[in-house]
């Protein structure tokens, strides 16, 4: 991985459906010099997913709320074989 520097960031918000915001440089949708700095976000309102720009791309990041539900989920998992091995049901 190469190390990349975040200066000042930029946050969007939008819905999954937007396009996100590319630098005119890479032919996206910005205008010609704009800047999209690297480690700016894109949250997407509408499914809690979140997107970091990598200087290249946006990249998909795991959001919080999904990290903690699948947290969750395994935690009830052990806790069912854990009483299925004291003979609890």
């Amino acid at each position: 991985m190469t190390v990349k520097l975040e200066t000042s960031i930029k946050r969007y918000t939008g819905v999954s459906r937007d396009k996100k915001p590319v630098p005119y440089s890479l032919g996206g949708t910005m205008k010609e010099g704009q800047a999209l700095p690297t480690g700016s976000v894109f949250y997407e309102v509408d499914t809690g997913k979140e997107a970091r720009w990598d200087g290249a791309e946006w990249v998909s990041q795991p959001s919080v709320p999904a990290l903690l539900g699948e947290v969750i989920k395994q935690l009830e998992e052990i806790g069912t074989l854990l009483r299925k091995s004291v003979g609890e049901t």
